[in-house]
């Protein structure tokens, strides 16, 4: 079955990404592997497989349109990674200077997990941070940073304060 051949592939995909010894297919639909990670999210993390795929099987061909928008991607993944992580660190030390507490909860924060290898392929989201303060001082805060409409729900504030990096 056509389907359940792209689903099997797929999941030897992430399997070979993530380093584990499974036979390599020999029927490889390109374009639905790239849509599926891509859907999943994980098209920085696969990538390290279709790399592994070309290492031990180069007569499997990969289509150039495919493999450079796949580059093309992981490229853009690992920029945004590098950028997300930068403006985290420089977030929480201008909260540690105005005397707000804060640890950043998962995204960035959980991406050693991942291992050396794959971390900046993770592909990053927003940023969330739990702030030890208190809603009129994260107010202030944000009024400090140059903010005015202050979006705010029982739990949550978006700030706006960097430039394609949402907090």
């Amino acid at each position: 079955d056509y389907q359940m051949s792209n689903i099997n592939n797929f999941i030897s995909l992430i399997q070979l990404s993530l380093g584990n010894d499974v036979p390599i297919p020999d029927d490889i639909n390109w374009k639905e592997l790239y849509e599926d990670a891509y859907k999943q999210a994980i098209l920085g993390i696969c990538f390290f497989g279709l790399q592994y795929i070309r290492n031990k099987r180069p007569e499997i061909a990969i289509p150039d349109s495919i493999r450079y928008r796949w580059i093309a991607q992981v490229l853009e993944i690992q920029n945004k990674n590098n950028s997300l992580s930068a403006h985290c660190i420089r977030l929480q030390e201008d909260l540690d200077r105005v005397g707000i507490r804060s640890s950043i909860l998962k995204g960035q924060a959980i991406s050693p997990l991942y291992g050396e290898e794959l971390s900046s392929y993770r592909t990053p989201g927003d940023s969330d941070i739990y702030v030890d303060c208190g809603r009129e001082r994260v107010f202030a805060y944000a009024k400090m940073k140059g903010m005015h409409n202050i979006q705010w729900d029982y739990k949550h504030l978006q700030l706006d304060i960097y430039s394609g990096i949402d907090v």
